[in-house]
């Protein structure tokens, strides 16, 4: 049998990977205590392997948001696309058939159209997550997502103590 040579620290990362998942154990306890008896051995303190940890936390939720946001403009741009299609092709029949002219639909198509080209911008960026446009995008993406999830989190707040308050009411009423 031909050996491939060992050439990198990501060969020997998927050469553990394997024997480790051969060996059982692969529960998140068993994993810890492994990464922490490997950084011993390779002269890491606890504090540095927890730091690398929270750093590895962080860029795993980076990359999965980075995801979920290029899947969400992807989607948005195609359907907004979609919809220009339709609606604009629909208004040129209407205007074949009632006139033989596409001239009430040429304002439909060019405005929308306008702001079809403004978010192809995003679409594009979304191709290219190392620009300086994708980050800034993304960015104010996020702002937007964690202001839901406050403003999520406040509702279901005002909800559970309009339920409690109701539920006092009624239990009141009952006796």
């Amino acid at each position: 049998m031909n050996r491939k040579e060992i050439k990198s620290d990501k060969d020997i990362e998927e050469i553990l990977s394997i024997a480790v998942s051969k060996s059982g154990g692969n529960d998140e306890q068993s994993l810890r205590a492994r990464m922490f008896e490997s950084a011993k051995e390779l002269g890491l303190t606890p504090d540095e392997v927890i730091a690398a940890e929270e750093q590895w936390h962080r860029k795993t939720i980076e990359r999965d948001q980075k995801a979920k946001y290029v899947q969400s403009i992807r989607a948005s741009f195609i359907r907004n696309l979609f919809l220009y299609v339709v609606i604009n092709g629909a208004f040129a029949a209407f205007g074949f058939m009632a006139g033989n002219t596409i001239g009430p639909a040429l304002y439909s198509i060019i405005i929308w159209g306008v702001f079809l080209v403004m978010s192809s911008l995003k679409f594009i960026t979304s191709f290219f997550p190392e620009s300086a446009m994708f980050e800034t995008s993304f960015a104010s993406w996020q702002k937007g997502q964690e202001s839901k999830t406050f403003d999520d989190e406040l509702e279901e707040k005002i909800e559970r103590k309009v339920r409690r308050k109701l539920s006092e009411k009624f239990d009141d009423d009952d006796d």
